[in-house]
C-alpha cells in the first residue's frame, strides 16, 4: 500500500522534517494498532491502524486532524514505522516512492539506520569510595537521555573542532517536587565562524531539566523532558553534556547540602568575618611598622 497517497506534498514534507528531528516518541503496538506521541507545538497523540489491505485508519488530536484532514503528525508516524521500526513491508508497504527517495538527507539511509544504536557514553564502573563521589553523576543524569551513536560522533567532532564551547556553569537552588535542590545552569555557544548560537540546559542531580538549542534548523523544545520519560537531544546538546562532564571531573561542583543548611553556613561565615573585622578595628594596641636600616660598612 502506498501510504503517502493520504497526504499532500506539503504535509509529507512537514511530516518528514518532524521525523528527521526525532519528534516521534514512545511508539507502541497493541494488536494491529500503533500509537505514538509526536512533539509539535504541543505533544499530540497519534494512532495508526491497518483497516484492510488497501486502507489505513489514522487519528490525531491536533486541530488540523479534527477537521477530517490527514496531518503532518500522522505522516511523521508513517515515516517512523516505515523506516525506523522496519514495519513498512508488513504494515505500509511503501519504500522508494516516498519523500525519502528524493531527499538528500536520505542518501544511503538504510545503511546508516543499521549503524545507529543507543549508547551510554557516561556509564562508569560501580565505585563506592568517597574520592569518587560527584553530586552531578552523568551516568545517573543521562540514564533517560536517548543518545544515538551517530549523534554522539557528531557531538564529539564539534568539541574537537572547538565549534561548541562552554561559556559558564551557574549553581543555584530551585523548588521542585522533591523540595529545594541544587541545580546547574549550563551555558554554551555553537560558533559557525559567523554567528554564535546559545545552547543551554538545566542539570538536576538525577535528570536533565529544561534544555534547548537555538542553532538554526535544530529545533528542540523546552517541554520535551516533561512529556516523555525518554529525553531526546540534538548533537549540539550532547556536545554540551560532554563539556559539562569534563567540567564536573575538573571542579566537582555541588553537594548534598540543602538550601536551609547552605543559608546557615553562609550566615555563620558572614557573621564570623564581621567579628574578625570588628576585633581588628577595636584593638587597643596599635600596630606600628618601623623601618630598620643596617650599615654594613666598608
Amino acid at each position: 500500500m502506498n501510504w503517502n497517497k493520504y497526504f499532500t506534498k506539503t504535509i509529507l514534507d512537514r511530516g518528514f522534517r518532524y521525523y528527521e528531528r526525532g519528534a516521534v516518541l514512545d511508539v507502541s503496538k497493541s494488536n494491529n494498532m500503533y500509537c505514538a506521541t509526536v512533539i509539535g507545538t504541543v505533544p499530540y497523540e497519534v494512532t495508526l491502524r491497518k483497516k484492510s489491505k488497501q486502507e489505513l485508519e489514522m487519528s490525531c488530536n491536533c486541530m488540523y486532524a479534527s477537521e477530517g484532514q490527514y496531518c503532518k503528525h500522522m505522516a511523521a508516524l508513517c515515516y517512523e514505522l516505515d523506516e525506523v521500526l522496519n514495519d513498512g513491508a508488513d504494515l505500509l508497504e511503501s519504500k522508494k516512492n516516498t519523500q525519502m527517495a528524493t531527499s538528500k538527507k536520505s542518501t544511503d539511509k538504510t545503511t546508516s539506520k543499521k549503524m545507529k544504536k543507543r549508547v551510554y557514553p557516561f556509564q562508569k564502573k560501580n565505585t563506592s569510595g568517597a574520592d569518587d563521589y560527584t553530586y552531578f553523576d552523568l551516568s545517573v543524569i543521562t540514564r533517560d537521555v536517548e543518545i544515538m551513536s551517530d549523534q554522539l560522533d557528531k557531538a564529539r567532532e564539534l568539541v574537537e573542532r572547538n565549534e561548541i564551547t562552554l561559556e559558564k556553569v551557574e549553581l543555584g537552588y530551585a523548588e521542585t517536587y522533591y523540595g529545594t535542590e541544587c541545580m546547574a545552569n549550563v551555558f554554551a555557544f555553537y560558533d559557525n565562524s559567523k554567528y554564535k548560537y546559545p545552547v543551554q540546559m538545566t542539570v538536576r542531580q538525577e535528570s536533565i531539566g529544561m534544555h534547548y538549542c537555538q542553532v538554526p534548523g535544530c529545533n528542540q523544545y523546552l517541554y520535551s523532558n516533561y512529556y516523555s520519560r525518554i529525553t531526546r537531544m540534538c548533537h549540539h546538546e550532547i556536545a554540551v553534556l560532554l563539556l559539562f562532564s569534563d567540567y564536573v571531573d575538573t571542579y566537582n561542583p555541588g553537594d548534598e547540602t540543602d538550601y536551609t543548611a547552605k543559608r546557615f553556613i553562609d550566615t555563620y561565615l558572614q557573621q564570623n568575618r564581621k567579628r574578625v573585622i570588628e576585633e581588628v578595628n577595636t584593638s587597643k594596641e596599635d600596630l606600628r611598622l618601623e623601618p630598620r636600616f643596617e650599615w654594613a660598612g666598608d
